[in-house]
């Protein structure tokens, strides 16, 4: 399974010694990904990447006449 890039940050994290400032950088976007995950979880958003329907689901072959 294909990790998140919060959890690829938090093995950097602790396995590189960074300084305060890029700490608090690293602290700023796991939050913002976290509020993200929030607002997709209550519905307000989309989760990103390729929302397009695929062909099979935007075209249909059936022909209906009034009768």
């Amino acid at each position: 399974m294909k990790q998140s890039v919060t959890d690829e940050i938090k093995v950097v994290l602790k396995q590189n010694k960074l300084s305060s400032a890029q700490v608090s950088e690293a602290r700023k976007y796991i939050e913002a990904s976290n509020i993200y995950n929030n607002l997709v979880a209550s519905g307000y958003t989309k989760p990103r990447g390729n929302n397009l329907l695929s062909r099979d689901k935007a075209l249909t072959t059936s022909v209906r006449f009034n009768k």
